[in-house]
């Protein structure tokens, strides 16, 4: 059957620039494998559900214009249910043979016309041709996602090889050592030393960083990972990182090694990496103990994309915050279906995400695989919820969110924190259940003047009691401490070098934090973290949490100012400090002298540059020195550039609003939306127009300075691993199922209760508090 319909301005053929959605509807988690499938818009290949409470097809075609559509339907054959999928092991993104697996159907429809159409129609049969061999969108995105992420140094660049050891490829053994896996050539001499171990990579007795701090010779190839098309694991030890060689063949050839010849024989570091955290259950006793596995609303897991559990720990914790799911639940189902760009848009990806966590509609075991122990049948896990297109768009203005690398849990946080607010224009800010005014005193200890400083937080990083008792294994051993001891700690004096204003001293002052206002929602960062060889590492110190998870926190409420206390004058102009980077720095280790001082040459940047610069800066003499007055004034740019103006502009604020904004945070564009959204009451110039006064942000202020300051423990973000930036995060959250109060650990895609916190003692990274009523 045909229709008038049936043109090429509604049919096309997928090029292979295009992304075809093939897998899920844009606006919901609604796919393929659901009973009525999913309708792909043959036009611009974007995917809508089909007849149900929201039909996301029919809104597509009624705001495009785009009526032909390809309804994708897939069926598990019953052979499959009694074989688990092969999982993916390898860093290569490719597509699954799924044709054993799964029944297809296809079926092209004219929306318009409310008829099915003949696949066999020339234009439908090559534009469904295409469509199937298309790369599937989340293949896509796992593959942009790995791309350029690793990068030559100046190490690599400016290589210069001796050689000085000819390397025997028949029989080969570390030097110090006879490991013959694991092995690592010196780009430099040719030496060959055994790495150190690595998850999945074999043994290792760390002889290459030795034969480094030796001889300074930096580059190193892993021998067994060489490909004749010249990709190796390269990593430098000068930077800490992995690298790139452009000149791998010529250096190999150096040391009589013709690269065509080779074969890969071990896993690079890459592929370790993904395996580590596909395949990690995070050593709970729950999943080892067959614990009791969860389905229902708010009980929905979301599958690993490979190092993204970072992102699934988050979203999963912030979700079990009732008002922030209410919220984006109601933008689910008025904004959702008005967006013309769902793929690309953050607020649609986010309610998109809410709906798929709360409703409860995707929480089901696998069809895939029955999981048995020897003692009885047990329900299998979750397939979990894939939000790889959230990904892409939390990825699309940051470098690091954008790949496929382990991040920072916190970091992430506040960065979507941020995002939220950036993107509420118009809309009411969510975010503002995390803010709250936090007060910074400085105190000469010579004449015993003060400076007070009051800046709005989403977040507080507390620092954690040491109390070291022995050693296992070369790593440290500490006294268990809880989080009220870590709370009280946060509001103690920090000693640091100071030279005063007032009395010209340089005996140095203490500097004090507390809370001018108390938020909604608390989000605490535990800084587990010290500086060892200049390498950020994680400390194990269990921290205990009551079951129960009631904290009150008047302590850290800010104290009445002494009467008659002198003030120090004013150390007018001043910066205004990038505060969530100094507070990330702080928790690494560095003293607040340092952090301020970093922020001022990287012109404010993020915490991963100035501590990029710190390391690079450690032996300057100045390095400690308080900041100077004249530095303030001389960093404080005057210039406003038209270009970042402009871009405020478009946002929908007022010239006058983005200069000031701009002016105020050294013409860093997202910041100046903060201070804009952060300064409501603030006078400008020029009157704002009745356009741009109807795109103001509805602000709703949840932080109060009222007494008690009672909260409720509402989900940890655990972490295991020696850094943040690797290893992997779970959540563990608490949920009201069947009149009960119990926790649930949410890891990937599994959900299961659990027994109890004992996990989270010596994981727990970020603590997330809901204040409660009286």
């Amino acid at each position: 059957m045909t229709c008038n319909h049936l043109t090429e301005s509604n049919v096309s053929i997928p090029n292979g620039y295009q992304t075809v959605y093939r897998e899920e509807c844009v606006r919901c988690f609604v796919s393929q494998d659901s009973e009525t499938g999913i309708d792909l818009c043959l036009a611009c290949f974007e995917s809508g559900c089909g007849p149900n409470e929201h039909n996301h097809s029919k809104i597509h075609c009624d705001r495009k214009q785009h009526p032909i559509v390809l309804n994708i339907r897939r069926k598990l054959k019953p052979e499959t249910c009694e074989e688990p999928l092969r999982k993916v092991t390898k860093l290569e993104i490719r597509e699954e043979s799924e044709e054993d697996i799964y029944d297809w159907f296809y079926q092209p429809h004219c929306l318009i016309c409310k008829i099915n159409l003949d696949i066999q129609q020339p234009l439908l049969s090559a534009s469904f041709e295409a469509v199937t061999k298309a790369p599937k969108a989340s293949n896509k995105s796992q593959v942009k996602a790995w791309e350029n992420e690793i990068v030559p140094c100046e190490h690599t660049l400016c290589l210069n090889p001796q050689a000085d050891h000819i390397p025997d490829l028949k029989d080969t053994k570390c030097f110090g050592c006879d490991l013959k896996d694991n092995l690592w050539m010196c780009m430099h001499c040719g030496i060959l030393s055994c790495g150190r171990k690595q998850y999945g990579g074999g043994g290792g007795n760390g002889h290459a960083i030795e034969h480094f701090k030796n001889s300074k010779h930096a580059v190193s190839v892993k021998l067994k990972s060489i490909t004749p098309d010249g990709h190796a694991d390269i990593y430098c030890y000068s930077c800490d990182e992995e690298r790139i060689d452009p000149y791998i063949e010529d250096h190999l050839a150096t040391f009589q090694i013709d690269m065509k010849k080779l074969n890969k024989t071990e896993k690079s570091l890459a592929e370790m990496q993904l395996e580590q955290n596909l395949n990690w259950d995070f050593g709970t006793s729950e999943e080892e103990s067959g614990a009791t596995r969860l389905f229902g609303p708010g009980l929905t897991g979301l599958k690993n994309l490979g190092n993204s559990c970072y992102l699934a720990s988050t979203m999963q914790a912030l979700f079990s915050i009732k008002e922030f799911a209410d919220f984006e639940l109601d933008m689910f189902n008025t904004c959702n279906p008005r967006c013309d760009h769902p793929t690309s848009n953050f607020q649609c990806q986010l309610s998109k995400l809410a709906e798929g966590l709360c409703s409860g509609k995707f929480s089901k075991p696998s069809g895939l695989v029955r999981q048995t122990t020897d003692s009885s049948p047990m329900l299998p896990f979750q397939d979990g919820l894939r939000p790889y297109m959230f990904k892409d768009v939390m990825g699309q203005d940051h470098p690091e969110f954008g790949t496929a690398q382990q991040q920072d849990a916190y970091e992430f946080l506040v960065y979507l924190l941020s995002v939220i607010r950036r993107n509420s224009i118009g809309n009411r800010d969510i975010s503002t259940l995390f803010d709250f005014d936090v007060e910074q005193k400085l105190l000469c200890l010579s004449c015993k003047r003060a400076r007070y400083s009051v800046f709005t937080s989403q977040g507080l990083t507390i620092p954690v009691p040491r109390k070291k008792i022995g050693e296992e294994n070369g790593e440290g051993v500490y006294e268990e401490v809880t989080l009220n001891e870590c709370l009280d700690l946060a509001v103690q004096p920090d000693s640091m070098e100071y030279t005063c204003e007032a009395c010209k001293s340089k005996q140095g002052a203490t500097t004090c934090l507390s809370l001018k206002t108390f938020p909604k929602v608390l989000a605490l960062q535990l800084n587990r973290f010290d500086i060892q060889a200049f390498q950020v590492k994680k400390l194990g110190i269990p921290v205990k949490v009551s079951e129960e998870g009631l904290y009150k926190l008047d302590n850290l409420v800010a104290k009445p100012r002494p009467e008659g206390e002198e003030l120090l004058p004013e150390a007018a102009p001043m910066i205004n400090w990038n505060e969530q980077a100094i507070e990330q720095l702080q928790a690494m280790g560095f003293p607040i002298a340092r952090c301020q001082r970093a922020m001022l040459a990287t012109n404010n940047a993020d915490a991963e540059t100035a501590m990029n610069w710190l390391f690079e800066h450690m032996e300057d003499p100045t390095i400690d020195n308080p900041i100077d007055v004249s530095e303030l004034r001389q960093a404080k740019s005057d210039t406003v550039p038209n270009d970042k103006v402009q871009s405020l502009c478009d946002f929908g604020f007022s010239e006058a609003q983005a200069k000031r904004a701009l002016t105020e945070t050294n013409n860093d564009v997202e910041r100046a939306v903060d201070w804009i959204l952060n300064h409501p009451d603030e006078k400008f110039d020029e009157t704002a127009s009745e356009a741009e006064k109807s795109m103001e942000v509805e602000k709703v202020k949840h932080d109060t300075d009222s007494l008690p300051a009672n909260y409720q423990l509402k989900a940890i973000i655990s972490h295991k691993g020696g850094s943040a930036h690797a290893g992997h995060y779970v959540a563990f959250i608490r949920k009201e199922i069947e009149g009960q109060s119990v926790w649930v650990l949410f890891n990937d895609e599994k959900i299961l209760k659990a027994s109890s916190l004992e996990e989270a003692k010596a994981t727990g990274y970020v603590y997330i508090l809901e204040r409660i009523d009286d």
